[in-house]
């Protein structure tokens, strides 16, 4: 999608939705020493832009979008886009400082003969140097011939991590409701009483939580949602009173706002707190929150309101 054009359905989300803002750590799981790779393993992802992949890339517009970069303990690796799936898998290995990565399957798999250029025959294996430190991990390609895995995993530090974990009900966001589940229990959602209008269930942040630690994950949980590109996992996030004023009040305005919303979740978009919780009582709070679309950052304060227990965003302060 041009860039125009991308901008085009950026500013139609932010009619349409309200949303006049939207224009480690342990970061790996140690496994023991005696581990096949020295105990690397974790779930990263990075977030690629339209003007970041070169324009004589084949298929590079398959890099747009927001990926997860899965190693697992048996040497094992998935690379996902989180709008399409698992687009490639393959093995990899540690040594000091050093990743090698020999991809094996999927669409956009470096062990397809398509991803081989500038005369290169088998461009399956590549070598990173990586760094790791509390913003992420840092991949540098040392010898890599495939030139779109060199910019999903090479552009930009790949950041932990955070998965969708809200529950969509059957029939969109205007359907029946499940039950709220706590995220450790791993319980699968169950169906509740039926009530009209009222939005899917948001798995509920552990018991204890700060208020802080609490929008944080709200936030975390946007960026994770809008990039599965569903708006049924998304709108769960937001207040019943701010979804309600984007869905409309009959099918037609729902059918028009839906469309609108996952034209513009095409776009990578991704939030974060860059300022103190303010609260107004129990139930209610706001603070700045840094909002990167593309190039561009914006900063703007957002409400957030305390509904059945559960953080949700209650649309831009005026």
């Amino acid at each position: 999608m041009p860039l125009s054009n991308v901008r085009k359905v950026t500013r139609l989300a932010v009619i349409a939705v309200t949303l006049l803002g939207l224009l480690g750590g342990a970061l790996f799981a140690a496994r023991g020493a005696g581990a096949q790779n020295s105990g690397f393993s974790g779930d990263f992802t990075v977030t690629i832009a339209q003007e970041e992949v070169p324009t004589d890339l084949a298929n590079g517009e398959t890099a747009i979008g927001r990926w997860r970069l899965s190693f697992k303990d048996d040497g094992t690796y998935e690379l996902e886009r989180l709008d399409l799936g698992v687009l490639a898998t393959g093995t990899y290995k540690v040594d000091g400082k050093q990743l090698t990565l020999t991809d094996t399957d999927g669409l956009i798999a470096c062990s397809n003969a398509a991803a081989a250029a500038n005369g290169e025959t088998d461009v399956s294996t590549g070598i990173y140097s990586f760094e790791i430190d509390a913003s992420g991990l840092h991949l540098t390609a040392v010898d890599d011939g495939c030139g779109i895995r060199r910019v999903i995993l090479g552009t930009k530090v790949l950041g932990q991590y955070v998965p969708c974990l809200t529950v969509p009900a059957a029939g969109g966001a205007a359907a029946t409701p499940v039950a709220s589940n706590d995220i450790q229990s791993g319980a699968e959602a169950t169906p509740i009483a039926e009530t009209a209008n009222k939005p899917p269930a948001v798995n509920r942040p552990p018991a204890g939580a700060s208020v802080e630690k609490q929008i944080d994950n709200l936030l975390a949980q946007m960026t994770a949602c809008w990039a599965t590109g569903d708006p049924d996992l998304f709108l769960p996030l937001l207040s019943t009173s701010f979804q309600g004023s984007f869905i409309g009040a009959n099918e037609s305005q729902t059918l028009d706002a839906m469309n609108s919303l996952t034209a513009a979740m095409q776009v990578p978009i991704t939030w974060s707190r860059s300022g103190e919780i303010e609260q107004d009582g129990d139930t209610k709070a706001s603070a700045v929150v840094k909002t990167s679309v593309l190039d561009n950052e914006e900063f703007v304060r957002y409400n957030f309101v305390l509904e059945d227990g559960v953080w949700k965003w209650d649309g831009s302060a005026s």
